[in-house]
């Protein structure tokens, strides 16, 4: 594929053109000092043993859930982690036992007073019937199972929900039916697009999702097998071949269904972020697999909502400690909204934003970034006084010519981030592997904040080929940090003016939309144009950096 043209659109970037949200320094929201709490969640407190029980008659399936908390006494309101995750065995991978994932969250609401349960989904470990992950029927069933825990006797009849990953994909699937005792909301690193947000992004098939998705043999997670026998319920053998072939048959479907459809919709919640009534925390991470999920809900935050942006690759806000992290931002949402206490955060805007010093910082060992920035408050996002600028980037460094395969490129996202540019990148500048424009030295820091768009004309020499853009932040020592990326098929390279986002004051397009719902093929030796969409950021590049704009056709081990 030979080089054209690229132009980049960033709030500023684009021979190719690069559209990209910007601001002045600090523009993007006034520096955000630490939140001041009036009582801060318990801290430390011990996880109680669980007790496991079943909900009966849940659409015709029985719901295994475990419970966490004293039920005698007063009335207490209820936390439900919704999951297709195994309760039963601690040791299953990636998260499991009980709670399977917010183990601090639900020491801290017990020790409080609260109520914790988490519910497993149909066919997953000892609740019956099939499983059909993130889908419409597993927000029914939730649907369901929140009324039933309303309606208990040991319930003040509020409910609220918490997921993050896949947890929170099956949570959104009830909190956009909107149960009439689903009072509060909270959401950690979430996907609202099954297809864009996960298995498909830009067309392209994130092979890294499929064991989430399917989930092979994790519903029939051994220690759920024996427990169930030894209960003398042996219906789980009658159920195994046919858990199976459904794994096998919905496995079939991530591969083959390429194109959006109804399988991918009924799996995706965004088109319904509408119809959440229950207040809802929203909180992400820049360089989480699921960050455009995140930023389509914010474009349907209601008044009272509340986003939260942090530092860190995919589930790390589970682990920030602090007034910035889930368990005690949780635990303050749940207390206003179940019981009713003032808002510990009542002072700060709805919109709350760490910005990036730079991007993710590149470094040797395992030791990982360490973030570093600052927050912001910001009344909306994109923040008000962010403005759209476009970039245009003429001959390219060097290569103007993309092969596939193209030698070593070595690994370009990193798994942990599941898709988000790898912590350690190696020297990617192969003939044939990329092409990288680079602009000049900047005068004065410069502050991105909001969607990212880049536009490519190519000359491709056949009818499709998969382009990977990513933008960085080049120092002048030579060593980069990576701020966003993006992907598309070239076949799926059609844009939906409609359902694009567009720059309110020129009109241009900041956020393309691709449908996703037919292959175009394309031309030999006839210039095309691909507008890439990549995914948001807020990043400070400081004084005598430079924004450098990277160009493959393959992007491991994401994309195999």
């Amino acid at each position: 594929m030979r080089r054209a043209r690229l132009a980049v659109a960033a709030g500023a970037l684009a021979a190719a053109t690069l559209i990209a949200a910007t601001g002045p320094a600090r523009a993007a929201g006034a520096a955000n000092a630490r939140p001041t709490t009036n009582a801060a969640p318990t801290a430390g407190a011990a996880l109680p043993a669980p007790v496991y029980f079943d909900i009966p008659n849940v659409n015709g399936v029985s719901i295994h859930a475990c419970r966490l908390g004293d039920i005698s006494g007063p009335p207490k309101p209820v936390v439900l982690e919704w999951t297709n995750y195994t309760i039963d065995n601690p040791d299953s991978y990636p998260a499991a036992g009980c709670p399977p994932q917010f183990k601090a969250l639900a020491a801290s609401l017990v020790s409080d007073g609260y109520i914790y349960v988490a519910g497993q989904t149909r066919g997953v470990g000892q609740s019956t019937g099939v499983a059909d992950v993130w889908s419409s029927q597993d927000g029914e069933d939730g649907f369901k199972v929140v009324e039933w825990l309303a309606a208990q006797p040991w319930s003040t009849h509020k409910v609220g929900l918490a997921g993050c990953s896949s947890s929170s994909m099956e949570g959104l699937q009830i909190a956009v039916r909107h149960p009439a005792h689903l009072d509060a909301v909270v959401m950690s690193c979430f996907g609202s697009d099954a297809y864009r947000d996960a298995m498909f992004p830009g067309g392209l098939r994130a092979y890294s999702v499929l064991p989430v998705a399917s989930r092979p043999l994790v519903d029939l997670d051994y220690v759920s097998v024996r427990q169930r026998i030894e209960k003398g319920d042996t219906s789980l053998l009658g159920e195994a071949a046919q858990r199976l072939a459904i794994d096998a048959v919905t496995e079939a479907k991530l591969y083959s269904t390429t194109e959006d459809a109804p399988f991918w919709r009924d799996k995706s919640t965004g088109a319904a972020f509408d119809a959440i009534t229950a207040p809802m925390l929203a909180m992400g991470n820049w360089a989480d697999f699921f960050l455009r999920g995140t930023f389509e809900w914010e474009r349907h935050r209601k008044p009272g909502d509340k986003l939260v942006m942090l530092p860190g690759w995919h589930g790390d806000s589970l682990a920030v400690p602090g007034p910035f992290g889930m368990t005690e931002r949780a635990h303050a949402w749940f207390d206003t909204h179940l019981k009713g206490l003032p808002d510990r955060y009542a002072g700060e805007p709805p919109v709350v934003y760490w910005e990036l010093d730079g991007g993710f910082t590149h470094g040797s060992g395992s030791g990982g970034d360490q973030p570093k920035g600052r927050f912001h408050n910001a009344t909306d996002w994109p923040p008000p006084a962010v403005r759209y600028q476009r970039w245009t980037f003429g001959a390219p460094d060097g290569n103007d010519t993309l092969a596939y395969p193209s030698g070593s490129p070595g690994s370009t996202t990193d798994m942990r981030g599941l898709g988000q540019p790898a912590q350690y990148p190696p020297a990617q500048d192969t003939t044939g592997a990329v092409v990288t424009w680079t602009g000049d030295v900047l005068a004065s820091p410069l502050h991105l904040a909001g969607p990212v768009t880049a536009t490519i004309w190519a000359t491709p020499h056949t009818v499709d080929g998969d382009l990977y853009v990513r933008l960085e932040d080049l120092k002048p020592d030579g060593t980069f940090k990576d701020i966003t990326n993006g992907w598309l098929r070239g076949v799926h390279r059609a844009v939906d003016p409609n359902l694009s986002l567009h720059d309110p004051a020129t009109g241009e397009i900041i956020r393309p939309w691709h449908p996703h719902d037919a292959k175009a093929l394309l031309t030999p030796e006839t210039p095309a144009e691909f507008v890439v969409e990549l995914w948001q950021t807020a990043t400070e590049l400081p004084k005598g950096d430079r924004l450098r704009v990277l160009v493959s056709m393959q992007d491991t081990p994401w994309f195999l």
